[in-house]
């Protein structure tokens, strides 16, 4: 990995190569994927669109638990360059700056071909943490919808109001410290498929293991574990390119490695995948949309995740999928992608699912 500064010149416009990576429109750094040839995140910003699209469902859903002293435990799928898993523990920070006194300790999944060290750090180390003004103006956000929060669950939230430290560079700097100075790292065979990186941070409240490797051999082994997650963030490429990360047997897997009342999030709008995941159970939302597209990324939550859904609604995080977009999903479009073993390529289960969709077609023609 060739390196990188972590500071922008002048000079620099959106979506500008540093080396080889990217600066987006937040001035946070992100990369491309010269195989798929598509890029790590929207266009809108690495920072924005994890925020957006994976930690605020999160956060919001899972209010109620941070304040219990019951272990979190967060499955990050297909890692890249962790900015889900940051930018959540960046918001975690930024509240308990604003004062709120969380008491859950964090269990972070994460699974991925490549374990990058180094790279993770030198995210975390960017200016544009301290710098970039969607960092003030999140944190600003963040304060109203926990606010919101408070209220409609004043019997569990805790917060001290003596605190209140304005910006999240606070936060910034609080994170840095913790997962870069106050940290161990501890590689086992790193270069075999398998091998984990692990940290757990100096208070011992957050523990993080990476497993390099196939990520779907990790989500078989936490099921054999008895492993019960409360949120996934799901961010392979997009399933033209991958369909075999986006399958029905992928997302029936991953609804069983799920807390009863757990939240699955995904930048991806794909009816494929949106109806493989109702097909699998799930009750489906659409999150908001990003960098001028007309959908907005997948929140699906367990059928007993109606406190959940509520507040999603309610605050406007996600809203319910339109009459219209059901109707998709009953037709053609919601025809999820198949595959009978993982050795399958891209180009078999993108034709299987086209010969499924002229077969359902052809049955309602005939209805």
């Amino acid at each position: 990995m060739k390196q990188v500064t972590s500071a922008c010149p002048a000079n620099l416009t959106n979506e500008t190569c540093v080396n080889d990576f990217i600066v987006t429109q937040d001035l946070f750094l992100s990369k491309s994927c010269p195989v798929y040839g598509q890029g790590f995140h929207n266009s809108a910003g690495a920072f924005t669109e994890s925020w957006l699209q994976f930690v605020q469902p999160v956060i919001a859903g899972l209010w109620p638990r941070l304040f219990k002293p019951a272990p979190i435990v967060i499955l990050d799928a297909y890692f890249g360059l962790g900015y889900n898993t940051w930018v959540f523990l960046w918001a975690l920070e930024a509240l308990k700056s604003l004062g709120f006194t969380l008491k859950a300790p964090l269990l972070l999944y994460a699974a991925d071909l490549n374990a990058t060290p180094e790279v993770w750090r030198m995210i975390l180390s960017q200016t544009a943490w301290h710098k970039a003004s969607v960092i003030d103006q999140t944190t600003a956000y963040l304060l109203r919808m926990a606010e919101d929060l408070e209220k409609q669950f004043p019997e569990c939230t805790h917060r001290d109001s003596t605190i209140l430290n304005s910006a999240g560079r606070f936060s910034l700097n609080a994170i840095s410290h913790t997962l870069e100075h106050n940290t161990y790292y501890q590689t086992l065979e790193a270069e075999k498929p398998g091998s984990s990186v692990s940290f757990v941070t100096e208070d011992g409240r957050v523990r993080f293991e990476f497993f390099k490797g196939d990520a779907r051999e990790t989500f078989k082994r936490l099921n054999c574990e008895g492993i019960k997650v409360h949120a996934q963030f799901f961010d392979a490429f997009s399933p033209k390119v991958v369909p075999m990360l986006w399958t029905f047997g992928q997302m029936a897997c991953l609804r069983d490695l799920l807390h009863p009342e757990g939240l699955w999030v995904s930048y991806c709008s794909a009816n494929a995948v949106r109806g493989a995941l109702r097909q699998a159970g799930f009750t489906v939302l659409e999150s908001k949309p990003l960098g001028g597209k007309q959908r907005g990324g997948t929140v699906a939550l367990m059928p007993a995740a109606q406190g959940a859904l509520d507040t999603l609604t309610r605050l406007d995080i996600a809203s319910q999928l339109t009459q219209a977009q059901h109707e998709q999903l009953n037709g053609p479009g919601g025809v999820p992608y198949e595959s009978q073993n993982w050795m399958e390529s891209p180009e078999v289960i993108l034709e299987r699912r086209k010969v499924a969709q002229k077969a359902q077609a052809s049955i309602k023609k005939h209805i």
